[in-house]
């Protein structure tokens, strides 16, 4: 291949992965609101009960202060 081949497949490569990045980027922010309105129609009872699941979950993962090791 030379190099007018391979930077025409560099280009449609990158065309390719730049569409599908910004697909995929509506499709998640699409799903985060419809996420968001059927957490609204819960009862506040079942909304507090799963806010209170995740924060101990979160709790749960925290390792605590993160030290850098570039900061010594």
């Amino acid at each position: 291949m030379d190099k007018n081949g391979i930077i025409l497949l560099l280009f449609f490569a990158s065309t390719l992965f730049a569409g599908l990045y910004f697909a995929a980027r509506e499709d998640i922010s699409e799903l985060r609101q419809q996420t968001q309105m059927l957490f609204q129609m819960l009862p506040e009872s079942q909304q507090r009960r799963l806010v209170d699941d995740w924060e101990t979950r979160m709790d749960m993962l925290d390792t605590g202060p993160h030290q850098n090791q570039w900061d010594r």
